[in-house]
């Protein structure tokens, strides 16, 4: 688990040193969380 961790940690920073990063602020992650996961709650249920 740690190197998996430290693989993803270190391509985060690979693509924020690239300039391919995009910042979301927090309301919005938020809210996008929330539809996300009322999607996957709602699976099968229709």
């Amino acid at each position: 688990h740690d190197a998996w961790l430290t693989e993803q940690v270190n391509l985060a920073f690979e693509k924020f040193d690239s300039g391919k990063s995009v910042f979301v602020e927090h309301q919005t992650a938020k809210s996008r969380m929330e539809e996300r996961k009322a999607r996957i709650r709602n699976r099968g249920k229709q």
